[in-house]
């Protein structure tokens, strides 16, 4: 894959959308994805379109607390997807400030 291959098109808490041009037409790679992503602890559904690539996955929101899941997600997400920029979302979400943007937002969706 290349470095471009994979970006992340939408986040809220508790769904991610990806864009992932290897799966437009690529069946195999599109039920590995659906499997594997559906199999990691707090997600609650995974939607992939083969024709335009897209993967949606929702997951429980207060997974963010719970480390050994969210290790779990960052493993399978960079073993399907190399050139996601797993640092740089791991590093967005170990900023305080961000942790506390995402905790008052569910804290407003409760």
């Amino acid at each position: 894959m290349k470095a471009d291959d994979v970006k992340i098109v939408s986040y809220v808490p508790g769904r991610v959308r990806l864009r992932v041009k290897p799966i437009k037409g690529n069946r195999k790679l599109a039920e590995k994805a659906q499997r594997e992503i559906s199999a990691v602890p707090g997600v609650k559904g995974v939607t992939i379109n083969e024709l335009t690539g897209s993967v949606l996955f929702r997951y429980e929101k207060n997974i963010l607390g719970n480390q050994e899941a969210v290790d779990a997600m960052f493993t399978t997400l960079g073993l399907l997807f190399p050139t996601l920029e797993i640092d740089k979302i791991r590093a967005w979400l170990a900023n305080k400030g961000n942790r506390e943007k995402v905790h008052a937002w569910l804290k407003k969706k409760q």
